[in-house]
This record gives C-alpha cells, sequence and structure tokens, in this order.
C-alpha cells in the first residue's frame, strides 16, 4: 500500500498540532467561546476578534496582527460564518505556535486596516492567504483540529456548533 507524499510530509506537523491541542486540555464538544478564551489566556494577552471589510483583506481571508498589549484577529465580513471561523481558527494556530510574523508586514499598514486605526503599533502579524510554507500548514493543522473537537461532540447543526 502506498502512502499519500502529502500524509508523508504532514506528519510531523500534524503530531505537533495534536500535542500542542491535547496540552490544552480542551474536549470534544468544547465551546467556541472556550476556546477563544482559552487562546487568550496561553497568549497572555486579550485577544479581539473584528470582522472587516473585503477591501480591507483583498488577498487574504484572515490576519493575526499584534500590538504590544492586544491581539487582533481580522476576518472577511462578508465569507460565510464557517469560514470565518475556520480563518479565525487558522490565526490561532500561528498564536500558539508562537510564529513570529510573515512578510504581510510589508503590506499591512494602516492602510490595509484602515477602519482599526492601528497603523504604527503592528508589530507583527500572520495571514491566512495563498503563501504555503511549515508555518501555514501548522496553522491550518490546528484549525481542523479546532474545528474537529466542536464538531465531534456537537449534537446540534453545524451552524449552531460554531455559535
Amino acid at each position: 500500500m502506498t502512502k499519500d507524499l502529502r500524509d508523508v510530509e504532514d506528519a510531523p506537523l500534524r503530531t505537533d498540532a495534536e500535542q500542542l491541542i491535547a496540552s490544552l486540555g480542551w474536549t470534544k464538544g468544547v465551546s467556541l467561546k472556550e476556546i477563544i478564551a482559552g487562546v487568550a489566556n496561553k497568549y497572555d494577552k486579550s485577544l479581539i476578534l473584528q470582522a472587516v471589510g473585503d477591501n480591507e483583506l483583498t488577498t487574504i481571508t484572515g490576519l493575526w496582527v499584534e500590538t504590544n498589549e492586544t491581539g487582533y484577529v481580522f476576518f472577511r465580513a462578508a465569507d460565510p460564518a464557517v469560514y470565518q471561523i475556520h480563518s479565525m481558527f487558522h490565526e490561532f494556530g500561528h498564536i500558539l505556535g508562537k510564529h513570529q510574523g510573515c512578510d504581510v508586514l510589508s503590506v499591512v499598514d494602516s492602510t490595509t486596516l484602515r477602519s482599526t486605526g492601528l497603523g504604527k503599533q503592528i508589530r507583527r502579524a500572520h495571514a491566512r492567504g495563498a503563501l504555503q510554507n511549515e508555518d501555514e500548514a501548522f496553522a491550518e493543522e490546528i484549525a481542523y483540529k479546532l474545528a474537529h473537537l466542536i464538531l465531534s461532540g456537537s449534537t446540534v447543526g453545524l451552524g449552531a456548533a460554531f455559535e
């Protein structure tokens, strides 16, 4: 039996993501609110989640921006709610993985997120977009694992599980 090359290459990332999620103590059926609170607690900063217009996130679907005091997770307001949550969970993967930032800072500034007023306060950022590297793959694994935790213990429909 042959293995899919992706399964072989991503196995360590999956294992690392599984171990990180297990270390947080969440069980099947954990709520969205519990995950948000747990990520903020692990992050040790306040965490603000905010939908923004498509004109502000034109080439990415989610963005984590850090200032000295706060972390912000932005997602597109026009995306379906379940996709917004996936984008949010992906950014949580960057936070939990303690990723140091990516080249998105070269394009993220006060004009990209003009409704937020963050401007020069931004220290580091990570975005969910087309770029693929180890940090992005890890963040996706975290997003899948968080969604699985919520859904696997849910007795309600898909939309209600993410409320």
